[in-house]
Formats: C-alpha cells, structure tokens, sequence
C-alpha cells in the first residue's frame, strides 16, 4: 500500500467484501460483534510489529517519521475521521456490529503516551458519535488493567474493557478485575479477552480455563462473559465452543437477564479441604494501592482488587517495587503456602518467605532453572499469623499466583438474584488451570452444601445442571429462609443451580 493511496480504498475491496461476508453471517445467527477498528501492530516495532510495512510511515513514503506521531498529526487525525466515515456507511447498519472498538491494545503501540492518547480518543469518539445515525457504543481497550483513566472517563466511552492472561484462577481474578473496574466507572464492564498464552494452553486440552471463565462471567460485575482470543488455534482444534453451549442451554431456564442481577451471599461447605488461590491482575509497571491480604476464620479471603505479578529486586527497576506481600491469618494457619513462579529476570532474583518474622525460605532463582508455574512452597506451623513474601535479589520476579493449602472446604459458591431467580455456580476450588498444571485430578464431591444469608424466604423449584454434559441433574422443590442449608447433589469439578421462587409461595407444610 503506498502512500499515494491514502484515502482511497479500492486496492481493499477484496477484504472489505470479506467483512461484508462476515458481517452478514452474524446478522443471520444473531451474533453481536465487537468491530475492532485499528490494532497496536500497525504502530508498533516490537509487539505484533508491523510498523515497517505502515504507509504513514516516513520510510515508505509517509509522513510519520515515528509511530507515535500518528496521535497527533492533523493529516493523521483526518485520515483516521475519513475512514470512519467510510467504515460507518458501509458497515453501520448492520445491526450485528455491538460496538466499534476504536483501539485494540493501544498502550502497546511505540511511543505510548497517555495524555496525546487520551486527547486522540476524545477527539475521534466524539466525531464516531456525530456521524453514526445507528448510535453504536463506542470503546476502547489496554493490555493493563490499570489503563487509562483519561481514557474511560471520557463522555463519548460507553463501556470499559480488560484484557488478562496467564492467571492461575479464572474465576477470581475476572470477579476480581470487573469488579474493579465497575467500581472505579460507573459504567458496564466486561473482560474482551482472556485466557493463557498459546504455549500454555497444550497443558489445558479440556479447557478449563475458558470453561471456568465463561461460569464466573455469569456472576461477575461484567455485563458479559469473558471472550478467548484463540477461537481458531485453540477452541476449534480442541472442541472446545461445547462449553458455550453448556451455558447458553443453562440460560434458556432463567426468566431474568443474569447480568443484570445483583449478588446473592452464598457459602458453600464440605467435609474435604480445598486450597485458597490468589492470582496476579497486573502485568509490568503495574503499581497495587495495597499489599497487604486477609484470611477470615471461614476460609474466605479479603484480597486486594490488584495484584501485582512482578516482585521487584532490590537493585534493578526499584522504582517499581513495592512493600512486601504481607498475608494476615485471622483463623487457623494453611498446611502450607506456595508461591507460583513464572518467570525470573536474566539477573535473577531471590525468593524469601517469612512467617512470624522469621525466615522460613530463601531460594535463588536464576532463569531457565525451572519450569513456568512452579510451585514453591512452605510449611506453615499451628498458630500462624503473618506471612511475608519478597525478593530481596537483584532484578524481577514474576508470579501467578499465592496458594494457601488446607484452609477451607473444598467446594465454594457463587450466586447472584434477579426477577424472581436465584442462580449459583458451586466449584471445586482446586479444579482451576494452575490445579491442572500442577497435576490434580478432581474427585467428586459428594457432601456439599449451600447455605443462602440473604435469599427471600420461600418455596424454590431448583434445577441442577451438569456444566460439563449441558444437561439437567435433577429438579426438587425446596423451602429456604436466610440460614438455611441446601444440600448440593454429588458433581465432579462444577455444578449450577437456578433457583425459582414459586410465586406466590405455598403455605409451609
């Protein structure tokens, strides 16, 4: 593509009659997309980089001597608003198109800089509004969680986005990170991609990570499920779109949008032992507010919203470093506690665990010396109240995860409550993606139980669901009141349950 060509889109028409395709597909089968408009690749020498093959770029007869520049540059700025009007009149009224998502990973471009992106946003979001008579939601999206404020807070933003990977639970960490981001807007949120990274999903086959995602979606903060970017090199060579249609039949029993529902405090409890796992949000430059974590007497864990992956040494990118970890045990102390080790900087770094105060650990790690998420781990004696956790090498450390071994039962539970449902997903808390790279293998759970602090006092038509089949379990009529148990039937790994208030209810036999 030269640079004569720009603004001219006739040498495209090829790709763009195969958008048309597409796009026509998901009109015909109701798929909703997310219309991704410019990706970091294209102004990036070292991620994705396609940089040297740019037509702005000076060194193919352009007028931009650094990517960077694209932000900025007035003949930049009304090329971009001229393919936006183009890309909306042939493609606007398509009413699969969700969203136009303006950026995909946009702080991975060279050069990046919040305040000109900022500005570039405003700029171009505001025009995409004035020109789209369909009113398409407008968003953006970052490979850090922590980015941009600027960016979200601008009034044409509609939604925000995350992106995570390479987390040793699922399930938490997107409860974890939607959350986050639902409280710090205001604004529905939901996890664009998630997952491990290609090289790490050999070890994961049956897809727990995306099947274990896709549940929590229903009962995070996110106005949807969470969307895997390997579709085609992973999901399909695996079988693995089953797992959507698992929830998607599970969803045809709710009466009310589950989304849009509220939190239920449920708690389950059984006879086995279960291990806590806390897994790391933020990636490089990643800066948490708070280091410090909270084991309750019950086996539930106050964790802060952001968890650092990379534990900085004590010479090399100080100004990153942080306070040690510091894990408070208000009840009885884990068997043990491990730490899930990634990856260690080329000058090495050196792993130190403390309890009480006292040094329990220190154990050099150099790279290559281990394999990506070893399990390094302690025993913790009776009585137990701090642990601490720091790197007291040279450079980085890089974690996915903490994990508390022996601290609650091995089942725990997530619910929310809408229009009349009550909906619950009880886990297996050791059948995460870190669990089976480790090696566990899941046994049934036979003695499980549910007990509902906040439920409206009634009589409930629930219905049992094998996750895994896509099928019913079994369906009961129960009365339930605040404090009251439900007992869960035997499942391997998950199970859900929609619970139905019988309206009005019968009188208490």
């Amino acid at each position: 593509m030269a640079a004569r060509t720009f603004g001219d889109y006739d040498h495209r028409q090829e790709q763009a009659a195969q958008l048309d395709y597409v796009l026509a597909l998901a009109d015909r089968y109701g798929i909703k997309v997310l219309l991704v408009l410019i990706n970091h690749g294209q102004f990036s020498t070292n991620v994705d980089a396609q940089w040297a093959d740019n037509p702005y770029n000076a060194a193919n007869g352009g007028f931009l001597n650094e990517p960077h520049e694209f932000f900025t540059h007035p003949q930049a700025i009304d090329l971009f608003q001229r393919r936006l009007r183009y890309i909306v009149a042939r493609w606007g009224h398509h009413p699969s198109i969700l969203a136009w998502e303006l950026w995909n990973e946009v702080n991975l471009t060279t050069g990046y800089a919040g305040e000109p992106v900022a500005r570039w946003h405003e700029t171009m979001s505001e025009f995409l509004r004035s020109i789209d008579p369909y009113g398409h939601l407008i968003t953006t999206s970052f490979s850090n969680a922590q980015l941009e404020p600027s960016v979200w807070r601008l009034p044409h933003i509609d939604f925000t986005m995350t992106h995570f990977y390479n987390v040793s639970d699922m399930a938490a960490t997107l409860l974890s990170l939607d959350g986050m981001k639902r409280a710090a807007y205001g604004m529905p949120t939901f996890s664009a991609e998630f997952g491990v990274s290609l090289d790490k999903a050999r070890f994961d086959r049956e897809g727990v990570f995306l099947h274990n995602g896709l549940w929590a979606g229903l009962f995070s903060p996110g106005a949807a499920t969470p969307m895997s970017w390997w579709w085609n090199n992973y999901l399909e060579p695996n079988g693995l779109f089953h797992h959507f249609g698992s929830l998607t039949r599970f969803l045809d029993h709710t009466v009310s949008p589950v989304f849009l529902a509220e939190p239920v405090q449920v708690r389950a409890r059984d006879g086995g032992q279960g291990n806590v796992l806390i897994s790391t949000t933020l990636g490089w430059g990643g800066l948490p507010d708070e280091t410090d974590f909270i084991l309750h007497p019950d086996g539930t864990a106050t964790v802060p919203l952001e968890v650092a992956a990379y534990i900085m040494g004590s010479v090399y990118n100080t100004h990153l470093r942080r306070a040690p970890l510091r894990f408070h045990l208000e009840g009885e102390a884990p068997a043990r506690f491990g730490v899930l080790v990634e990856d260690v900087a080329g000058s090495g770094a050196v792993l130190q665990i403390r309890i009480d105060g006292q040094n329990v650990l220190t154990q050099s790690l150099s790279r290559g010396s281990f394999a990506p998420g070893t399990l390094i781990a302690v025993d913790v004696p009776e009585g137990a109240r701090l642990i601490e956790v720091d790197n007291t090498g040279l450079d980085w450390l890089r974690i996915s995860g903490y994990v508390l071994e022996g601290l609650a039962s091995q089942s725990r539970a997530f619910g929310v409550q809408g229009a009349g449902d009550v909906v619950v997903w009880v886990q297996d808390r050791n059948h995460t993606y870190a669990g089976v790279v480790s090696g566990y293998e899941p046994t049934p759970i036979e003695d499980a139980r549910l007990r509902f602090d906040d439920i409206t006092a009634g009589w409930y038509d629930v219905l049992w669901w094998d996750t895994w089949k896509g099928v019913p379990i079994r369906e009961e009529r129960i009365y339930l009141e605040p404090g009251t148990w439900l007992d869960v039937p035997p499942f391997l790994r998950d199970v859900a349950a929609r619970l139905r208030l019988v309206s009005p209810p019968p009188e208490r036999s």
